[in-house]
């Protein structure tokens, strides 16, 4: 019997640990319809912003969207300030985050871009990695539009991010002047257990072994 119970109980585990490895992988999709759910802008446009949307190709068929504003276009030595998203969130949710960059003194901004990471927004052909190895992605974004002077802002998952491009082995980091990290985590356990918190459902161990499960497979 109690053998029985040890079984079962493994299973449940098992079962809650896969929900999340599955759900952190395929977080909510913060696109266009959540914005307008919530009253928000949807894109620069209607924040009264001028702005073109591109999209990032990565070498593994992955489509990042990126919007580019440009601020001051004779600023040839200004900033190209990008900004990253935490996880759950998008691009979308970056706006919030502009105005502090468009109040600096004429010619410090050149332009400003924001891009869906993996698994977000309006991303195609991927899913999260959980901020693993996604500083390629923001180099290979850098590399793309050519900037030289760049300053990066991340919240949480998104500011990680930013910080392991800046001390990345790779000489696009050089371009790098500094980076504005918002609640970064020194733990991809803080966001989940954050978020499993608001739910009152279980954290750690099951945590842990969601961890486990997506460094399988």
């Amino acid at each position: 019997m109690l053998l029985f119970l040890a079984i079962v109980l493994v299973l449940v585990l098992l079962l809650l640990a896969l929900s999340i490895a599955i759900e952190a992988v395929n977080p909510p999709r913060c696109t266009a319809g959540w914005a307008l759910a919530r009253h928000l802008p949807v894109d620069p446009g209607e924040i009264g912003l001028r702005f073109s949307s591109w999209t990032l190709d990565c070498p593994d068929g992955t489509a990042l969207p990126v919007w580019e504003i440009p601020i001051d276009a004779d600023a040839a030595g200004g900033l190209t300030v990008i900004l990253l998203h935490g996880w759950g969130r998008s691009r979308i949710e970056s706006l919030g985050r502009i105005r502090p960059f468009l109040a600096l003194p004429p010619g410090t901004v050149q332009r400003i871009l924001l891009y869906d990471l993996r698994g977000h927004g309006d991303a195609e052909g991927s899913r999260s990695r959980l901020g693993w190895r996604e500083e390629g992605d923001l180099l290979e974004l850098i590399r793309r539009c050519g900037a030289r002077r760049v300053l990066l802002g991340g919240h949480s998952m998104g500011g990680v991010i930013a910080i392991q491009a800046a001390t990345a082995d790779d000489p696009t980091a050089g371009s790098i002047v500094g980076v504005i990290a918002w609640g970064p985590y020194p733990d991809i356990h803080v966001p989940l257990r954050n978020r499993l918190a608001l739910k009152n459902a279980p954290t750690r161990p099951v945590t842990d072994l969601a961890l486990l499960l997506l460094r399988i497979v």
